[in-house]
């Protein structure tokens, strides 16, 4: 538990990747309740843009964004906290591997993303 805040782990299924850090997906509640077509923030993390003029940075961005293809299955599970969305109404979630390890710490291993707090962010290039 972070803090407090209650956290939770859903079974979803991709519908498609926008970034390195953040996919669009069905989340099941159970119960036979699915939010459908949710955009998600994955949770302390930052990539670069993969949508920029900057060449340098669309390159390593366009490389994140192939990374989470491989790594996020078309069924995952995701952790989330409870009632936590990004600055933009997101939710922020940690989308798992099919052995259960975050696909962030994972991102950031690799060297494909950086911790991030919601702040200001720091150029790729």
């Amino acid at each position: 538990m972070n803090q407090g805040s209650e956290s939770y782990v859903y079974r979803c299924r991709l519908r498609r990747v926008i970034d390195g850090d953040t996919i669009v997906c069905d989340v099941n509640l159970g119960f036979s309740v699915v939010l459908a077509n949710q955009k998600i923030r994955f949770k302390g993390i930052n990539t670069p843009e993969s949508r920029t003029r900057n060449l340098a940075e669309k390159k390593l961005g366009l490389q994140a964004k192939a990374r989470v293809k491989e790594l996020v299955k078309k069924e995952f599970r995701m952790e989330t906290h409870k009632d936590k969305k990004g600055k933009f109404g997101r939710i922020l979630g940690i989308p798992l591997t099919e052995e259960g390890v975050s696909v962030c710490d994972i991102l950031i291993k690799e060297g494909h993303a950086r911790l991030y707090d919601g702040g200001k962010r720091e150029p790729w290039t």
